[in-house]
């Protein structure tokens, strides 16, 4: 029929109808007679026929049926994958549209002439029948036809008698890796293993479960092999490529299966970790007892047996790839019936299936990290296939360790197997027996949650019977939570560790029943507790303050009058307490006595502070041995506190005449007249007589004011002497006779010559005043600096009547002869020549 085409001018290709008409009147044309048995055996066997490729776009249609019988033993199905295949391996379309299936038919129909009814011809007939003209077209690389040729020989197989199928296994996936997988053109078959088996089933009638059965075996077979590349649940054809990735895994495999060491860690993480899991979905739901108190284990994986702490159900885990169970169940015999340990043994079973599963997962997973993420195609595919291979092997492997675990045998303390069916159920029976062992005291404060957050809310409130909602009416600290309690503090500990004792083993109590019994014996005082070095006043205890506050048990008690008499002693120094704050206000008391005695001495000429050592001690003491050491002193106290107050008063009395003392001597300093007053100011401070009788201050303080007044007054009258003195002599100067009165008002202002002010020593405060301001030496440099101003003065009115005028100072030199005076003048004499040459001249 090819050769026709070229006869006619216009050519026509031919349509799949024209296609399937042909098939359907030449080579698959059937007897009247037959017709009625085919149609009978294709409606007996319709769920297979229907099954075919089902879920893709070629599967079963309404208008097969119409047809079925004619296309038989070439399903309507197939027949639209062959017509899919046809368009991938020749897209001219010459020689698929009829020749080439014209001749498959033919020969498939002439292989099945004499076979029994039923018999249909499989898919992967058209890569058998289209593999040499592929490998001509280059469509089938030649390298993938021989391996595909060669797993048809029995060498091949490895002597199995599955060569056959595995060849036609592989030339189906060849096929179906080349249908388009763009948009509207998928029509949605893969080369997983239904589809795989649904193209290769060739009998209606035989037990096709097998066949199925087979196929998925071989094609998880050919991927192991490298033959196949597995990618999810899809199959392909193993490219050079991938051959490379399978290269690598198959080395990194090997390598593991021969690392013991490794597989025995990896082994024992595994199986720990599934027993894990049951456990910790146990420990999300385990609550003890009324009190709900959440409880958790403590998995131990060494090989020495571990020791019970704390309050967590310990648990023994060992498997018997590394141990026997007779060893566990003679530990377990050994603990004795009332240990709490469960000892759980996994048995050591699939060992081999286990390293083969282990190594496969950890090599895929090398491998792909090795490779990195490839940049070409052929790349990528690999990658997903091992990526696959990675999966497919951790799921099986979760799954034998799920397997395993499911076997794994719990025994009690004392050798008792829990026989439930379940890991999960052996567990939860085990740790309800656990718990039992583990805190045999628990009962004792086994109340549920809201009624021990009332108790403790009464506790903290004060209420007489803290513990009445729990039925108990009796003294607070005989109630056997409070009793405990009290033992474990003993001679002293913090909050957490008071929680940690009593929530652990033998008694597992709830936190709140802990921390009530805290709080009711702190409110009435048979403990004490102090944070950061202060003590907690009773009632300010809260659960927030107890982990960081450390209690101690008190063994000391006081009577209401004591405790009367201790309030009496806080208000001697105005510390008002009420009955239940005496130890809290303890402190303020203390500091206030501290503050009273630092006022009864001081820095000389006080008296030296009293010693307050013991009052120290007291500071340092907390709760009732710190109010019994008081109460001791009491009378003591009481006495000194009288003491301190009239030592303080006095001292503040004559220290601020003291102070005027010491101010008054500092300005007498260098005065012959206050010597012998100094002498006694000395004493006064050195023998520390500021509370000496008679008053010794207030004579010192007279002496040195009346000395100190008597020098003001005599360096003023020598200041108003040398003034008088001034103003004669500018009465005689001629120049300075010769300036208006206001030049000379503003020279005599401009050196400071002015009329000295009498000073004002009327009092002490006018006195000290006074001699704050200016104190006698300044005031006799006044008198001295007048002949200066003076000076001063006269130079100014010479330079205003003469601007010219120069101003000699006339050399001092001592003379010891006429000679000597000879010579001096002679030099002052042509020192004024000098000067009279350029102006007058002043000689100052």
């Amino acid at each position: 029929l090819n050769k026709l085409l070229d006869r006619f001018t216009i050519r026509i290709q031919l349509s799949d109808t024209d296609v399937e008409t042909v098939t359907r009147k030449v080579l698959l044309s059937k007897q009247p007679s037959a017709l009625a048995p085919i149609a009978e055996m294709l409606a007996e066997h319709g769920g297979e026929v229907s099954r075919q490729l089902q879920g893709t776009k070629i599967g079963e249609r309404q208008e097969d049926k119409r047809v079925i019988v004619q296309d038989y033993p070439l399903l309507p199905v197939r027949r639209r994958f062959w017509e899919h295949c046809f368009r991938q391996v020749d897209t001219a379309g010459t020689q698929s549209q009829l020749r080439s299936q014209l001749r498959i038919i033919h020969d498939c129909v002439a292989r099945l002439s004499a076979q029994p009814l039923g018999r249909l011809i499989p898919g992967d007939d058209l890569y058998e029948a289209l593999a040499p003209e592929m490998v001509t077209t280059g469509a089938l690389p030649r390298e993938i036809n021989e391996r595909i040729l060669a797993l048809g020989r029995d060498g091949a197989s490895g002597g199995t008698g599955d060569g056959r199928l595995r060849q036609r296994i592989c030339g189906l996936v060849f096929l179906i890796g080349q249908l388009p997988r763009e948009g509207g053109a998928d029509i949605g078959v893969r080369a997983t293993k239904v589809h795989v088996a649904d193209l290769l089933v060739q009998d209606l009638t035989a037990d096709n479960g097998k066949l199925r059965a087979d196929v998925a075996r071989l094609l998880d077979a050919l991927a192991a092999e490298g033959v196949l590349m597995q990618v999810g649940d899809e199959f392909r054809i193993q490219t050079e490529e991938g051959r490379n990735w399978h290269s690598d895994f198959q080395q990194r495999e090997a390598r593991l299966k021969n690392d013991t060491a490794f597989f025995e860690e990896r082994r024992e993480q595994l199986l720990a970790a599934e027993v894990q899991k049951v456990i910790t979905e146990i420990e999300k739901k385990l609550r003890h007892g009324a009190a709900k108190v959440e409880r958790k284990f403590h998995v131990h994986r060494s090989q020495e047996p571990p020791k019970v702490e704390g309050d967590a159900i310990p648990v023994w885990l060992r498997d018997g790839f590394s141990t026997s169970e007779k060893e566990i169940l003679n530990a377990a015999r050994g603990v004795g019936v009332n240990h709490p340990m469960l000892f759980v043994f996994i048995p050591g079973k699939s060992r081999d299936e286990l390293l083969g599963l282990i190594a496969t997962e950890q090599a895929a997973e090398q491998t792909i990290q090795a490779k990195g993420v490839p940049s070409t195609p052929e790349g990528q595919l690999a990658r997903q296939s091992m990526k696959s291979r990675h999966d497919l092997a951790k799921l099986q492997r979760e799954t034998l360790v799920a397997e395993i675990v499911g076997g794994t045998k719990v025994f009690q303390g004392g050798g008792n197997e829990l026989l439930q069916l379940s890991l999960d159920e052996k567990i939860r029976a085990g740790a309800d027996a656990a718990l039992a062992r583990l805190f045999p005291r628990f009962r004792e404060a086994d109340f549920s949650g809201s009624t021990w957050e009332s108790t403790l809310r009464r506790a903290r409130d004060g209420a007489d019977r803290p513990f009445s909602l729990i039925q108990y009416d009796g003294p607070i600290e005989q109630h056997p939570v409070c009793r405990q309690t009290l033992t474990a503090i003993g001679p002293g500990k913090i909050g957490t560790q008071v929680r940690k004792e009593l929530m652990g083993s033998p008694f597992g109590w709830p936190q709140d029943a802990v921390d009530t019994a805290l709080i009711a014996l702190h409110r009435s005082q048979h403990l004490t507790a102090t944070l950061n070095g202060a003590p907690v006043p009773p009632g300010q205890l809260d659960q927030n303050k107890i982990p960081k506050a450390e209690f101690r048990v008190e063994k000391i008690t006081l009577t209401i009058p004591e405790r009367n008499a201790l309030r009496a002693l806080y208000q001697e120094v105005d510390v008002k307490a009420r009955g239940e704050e005496l130890d809290a206000k303890a402190a303020d008391f203390l500091a206030a006595l501290l503050r009273l005695a630092s006022g009864a001495g001081g820095e000389a000429p006080a008296p030296v502070r009293p010693s307050v050592e013991d009052i120290e001690d007291m500071r340092r003491l907390i709760g009732n041995d710190r109010l019994a050491a008081l109460r001791a002193v009491e009378s003591d106290l009481r006495a000194r506190i009288a003491d301190w107050k009239r030592t303080g008063d006095l001292i503040g009395r004559r220290l601020p005449h003291w102070t005027v003392v010491e101010w008054l001597a500092a300005h007498a300093q260098g005065l012959a007249e206050a010597s012998a007053l100094r002498t006694q100011r000395d004493a006064v401070h050195e023998s520390r007589l500021l509370l000496a009788e008679p008053d010794p201050v207030a004579p010192l303080r007279i002496g040195l004011a009346d000395v100190l007044r008597q020098a003001i007054r005599t360096t003023h009258d020598e200041q108003a002497a040398a003034y008088r003195a001034a103003m004669e002599g500018f009465a005689g100067n001629a120049t300075w006779q010769k300036l208006p009165a206001a030049d000379q008002a503003r020279i005599l202002n401009a050196v400071g010559l002015r009329v000295p002010t009498e000073p004002s020593v009327g009092n002490d405060d006018a006195l000290l005043t006074t001699l704050d301001s200016a104190n006698l030496a300044a005031r006799r440099m006044e008198a001295e600096a007048i002949l200066a101003r003076v000076a001063k003065a006269l130079q100014a009115a010479a330079q205003l009547l003469e601007p010219q005028v120069q101003f000699l100072t006339l050399e001092r030199s001592v003379l010891k002869s006429e000679t000597d005076m000879d010579a001096w003048l002679s030099r002052q004499r042509a020192h004024l020549l000098d000067k009279l040459a350029r102006g007058p001249v002043q000689i100052q």
